[in-house]
């Protein structure tokens, strides 16, 4: 029964329960009533019957009584005729005939038909005692008198009589229904109580075929979630039930299935991650990288090192665009195939291949598969590229070049690899563009250098000359006519302090980078103050140099070298100070008169005053402007 129940849907069940319900309770009801309104019904008619067959039997009583009592107010001369007892005898006789019809008893038909009979003899009495009465017979009348009263009470016994029998009747049918009435309430009685029985035995059915499945569904819910992955429900029917039995299996599986792919996903997403951090840490190298090599060959070739191992490529190349804008040119590659491309000057015209590609279009061009891509380019030092991918080298909104990365293995490259790549790229671009920047100013400071060192030595040798002196000593400034020492021009040629031995030093003094001297210096041999001394414990003892002296030495030359500088430019100053003063004078005495001879003349004698000259002359003339005019000079 739970099987077949389980093929229904639960609405099915629990409606299909309470219609049967409901239709019990609506076939009991009817029988209840039809039984009811039968027992009523017979009651009625039982009742109705007798009744209106009584009511008619009192009335002709009545009418008897008035018919005895009209016929003594006749016989009493009360009245003039008997014509009011007769018609009261003609209405009972009407009564009796109604009641005879009404009655079903056959003994009170009997009955009333023997009332009729013995009221038509006592109407044919009415009618002879008129006719006699009329003869003046008194004693017949009087006799005929006494046989009306004893007929007229006979018939009120038996009217009597008839109308006991009937209530007698009626009591007995009614208990008689009242019996039947009980008999038919136990039988709907046991018919609702079978009834109820079906219903709960139909209730306790369906709760069953609800409760169990539902049981299944609980247990099976709580195996899941315990972990257990490949529990099944069973599956008994098609309710609703059962449906959700199967979708919870297809569920368990999809589950299942959607597990073990999530498992893979997360190892996927876990390789990803790692390469990603490879990739940060390849950023990372390469900024390092970028930000502590100011060489930019150096840092060219460090570089496509770092992003070939730190993404396990199979190839890398960095090529940079020449001063001409047409051509990208390998600066640098990985391994064997690099070296030899470098070696053959290996390059790629801008907009051609995937390399100029990028160059062209500024920005990253990916072949997941390098054989379809119909833009790229062949190499043959690299046969076994089978994805490559070519990114930009962007700084300060140009192009100088790009990076091609490849790999033996398709779809080596994703959106997240190029854009990391791209970074690297960007980054690597600006320190290369820096490295060129600072390699330029390096070239250009030397350069400033130079030559303010060649400006400052020629200074020097000027002021030399000028003053007449070549060196200085303890004892002051003197003339030293001798030859250079050996160790003393080797100073001046390297610009580094020569040692001669341990006891004799050779410091070139410099000035801008320019030596414009050289400090010698000799500590004595033993014990005691000699020439170019220190005043410490360790000079005093004399013996060699040592590096804190040495150091003192550096400082000191060093500092020597700036107060010799600031003092000459302090001179240079005060030179040319006086030399603008006295142009100032000189100017002023040309301007001090507005006639041309005299500022002629003023002109001639101050340059002659001024240089020391022997001879000053100032020729013009019309000759001077007609050899203009005919082009000569």
């Amino acid at each position: 029964m739970t099987d077949f129940l389980r093929r229904l849907s639960v609405r099915q069940r629990i409606f299909g329960g309470f219609l049967l319900l409901i239709l019990l309770t609506a076939a009991s009801l009817p029988v209840f009533i039809f039984d009811h309104n039968s027992l009523n019904a017979q009651l009625q008619q039982v009742v109705d019957v007798d009744a209106q067959a009584e009511r008619l039997l009192l009335s002709a009583a009545v009418r008897v009584a008035a018919s005895r009592a009209n016929l003594l107010r006749y016989l009493r001369d009360t009245v003039p005729s008997p014509y009011e007892a007769a018609d009261d005898v003609v209405r009972a006789l009407d009564y009796l005939t109604q009641a005879q019809v009404l009655l079903d008893d056959p003994a009170q038909q009997q009955r009333v038909r023997q009332l009729i009979e013995n009221l038509n003899q006592y109407a044919t009495l009415i009618d002879d005692i008129q006719i006699i009465r009329a003869s003046g017979d008194a004693t017949r009348v009087a006799a005929l008198e006494l046989q009306s009263q004893r007929l007229g009470n006979d018939i009120g016994v038996q009217i009597e009589r008839v109308v006991v029998q009937s209530q007698q009747r009626v009591a007995a049918a009614n208990a008689a229904l009242t019996e039947q009435s009980q008999r038919r309430l136990f039988l709907i009685i046991g018919v609702m109580a079978g009834a109820l029985v079906i219903s709960v035995l139909l209730a306790l059915l369906v709760e069953r075929s609800i409760s169990r499945p539902v049981m299944e569904l609980r247990v099976g819910a709580e195996a899941f979630a315990r972990g257990n992955l490949q529990t099944v429900i069973p599956v008994a029917g098609s309710d609703e039930l059962s449906l959700l039995a199967q979708t919870f299996n297809r569920m368990a599986g999809d589950l299942a299935t959607s597990y073990g792919e999530l498992e893979e996903r997360v190892e996927q997403r876990t390789r990803d991650l790692e390469r990603r951090s490879a990739y940060l840490l390849a950023a990372a190298d390469v900024s390092r990288a970028a930000t502590a090599i100011l060489n930019a060959d150096r840092l060219i070739e460090q570089s496509v090192e770092i992003i070939r191992d730190r993404f396990r490529l199979y190839y890398v190349g960095l090529f940079l665009v020449d001063e001409s804008g047409e051509w990208a040119v390998l600066r640098a590659g990985t391994g064997e195939a690099g070296r030899i491309m470098s070696a053959r000057g290996h390059r790629i015209r801008v907009g051609e291949g995937m390399i100029g590609w990028s160059i062209a279009n500024v920005q990253a061009r990916i072949a997941a598969q390098a054989a379809s891509d119909e833009v790229r380019r062949v190499t043959a030092e690299l046969p076994e590229t089978r994805s490559e991918a070519a990114v930009p080298l962007r700084s300060r909104g140009r192009v100088i070049g790009a990076l091609t990365v490849q790999d033996d293995e398709v779809n080596a490259f994703d959106e997240a690899a190029v854009a990391v790549l791209q970074v690297m790229a960007d980054q690597l671009a600006v320190a290369i563009d820096n490295a060129r920047l600072y390699a330029e100013s390096q070239s250009t400071l030397e350069a400033l250098r130079s030559a303010s060192g060649e400006m400052t030595r020629a200074a020097w040798e000027k002021l030399s000359r000028g003053k007449g002196f070549a060196g200085a000593s303890d004892g002051g400034v003197m003339a030293l006519e001798a030859d250079w020492q050996p160790e003393l021009l080797r100073a001046v040629n390297t610009g580094e302090m020569v040692q001669v031995d341990d006891h004799d030093l050779a410091v070139p003094i410099k000035s801008r980078d320019a030596v414009i001297g050289v400090l010698r210096l000799s500590k004595p041999e033993s014990e005691g103050e000699g020439p170019g001394a220190v005043p410490s414990a360790a000079a005093a003892k004399g013996g060699a140099w040592t590096a804190q002296e040495l150091a003192m030495v550096n400082v000191l030359v060093d500092r020597l070298g700036v107060t010799l500088e600031s003092a000459r430019l302090y001179e240079d100053t005060q030179r040319r100070a006086a030399t603008e003063r006295l142009l100032a004078d000189v100017t002023s005495r040309i301007r001090s008169t507005l006639d041309v001879d005299g500022v002629l003349r003023t002109a001639v004698q101050e340059l002659r005053r001024l240089l020391v000259l022997d001879a000053a002359e100032i020729y013009m003339g019309p000759d001077l402007f007609d050899g203009a005019s005919d082009g000569r000079q």
